[in-house]
């Protein structure tokens, strides 16, 4: 199986993204499977490589697809797509704007309305993002580091990791969870980016954090632990 990435919602709806299926999961608060979309090439909405997804505040959710971003409500109806390059890492704020990162060799992370209208460009390498909601700053997963944006995209800090960083997310106190590629575990930071410790485990790709501070982390050689 080779898995992307995931979002949780505000119910406590979980979105996998499932690239060698292209297809994106809905799970139920409980985990169980309760809806599949995207393999079907005859219907609107259908997946070539879905990396990525990403929710808002109204339970839609965004997915970024080979070279294009697709939007969907939460019952996997398609309300709107657009074209972007190579799109990868994903995420949106509180005010709708949808944060992209791009693959291609002019990397970027590209700002957009939630219908895809352009707001801005930023020079920025491939990368996982996660979005702190309530203090507005944006951190990316970029090689062996962890970087640290404000909403207008200049960077306020870069914090070193150990080795490269897949995907990154934001609890509701600040704390920070990152996925680790090369030594498989989960570094566990604090909002200033001290390391407050590590879980090992299998390896992983997604990962996102709920409203009530849950981490949800899509794992495919095994849990992890504390």
């Amino acid at each position: 199986m080779r898995t992307g990435g995931l979002a949780v919602d505000a119910l406590g709806i979980v979105f996998l993204t499932e690239v060698s299926k292209e297809v994106v999961i809905r799970l139920d608060a409980n985990g169980a499977e309760v809806a599949r979309w995207g393999s079907d090439r005859t219907l609107p909405g259908w997946f070539e490589r879905p990396w990525y997804a990403a929710t808002d505040g109204e339970g839609n959710v965004y997915v970024t697809d080979y070279n294009r971003i697709q939007k969907f409500d939460r019952m996997g109806v398609l309300l709107t797509d657009w074209v972007a390059e190579m799109p990868y890492g994903i995420a949106v704020d509180g005010n709708g704007r949808v944060f992209v990162t791009s693959g291609m060799a002019s990397e970027a992370l590209t700002v957009y309305t939630d219908t895809g209208g352009l707001v801005a460009s930023w020079t920025l390498n491939e990368a996982g993002l996660g979005l702190d909601w309530d203090r507005g700053n944006l951190f990316v997963a970029q090689n062996a580091s962890i970087n640290k944006y404000d909403s207008e995209g200049d960077l306020v800090e870069s914090w070193a990791t150990p080795s490269a960083v897949r995907d990154v997310a934001v609890a509701p106190d600040g704390t920070v969870f990152a996925i680790r590629d090369v030594s498989p575990s989960i570094l566990v930071l604090s909002s200033e980016g001290q390391l407050i410790r590590t879980w090992h485990g299998g390896a992983g790709r997604g990962i996102d954090v709920d409203e009530d501070g849950f981490v949800y982390v899509m794992a495919y050689l095994g849990p992890f632990r504390p």
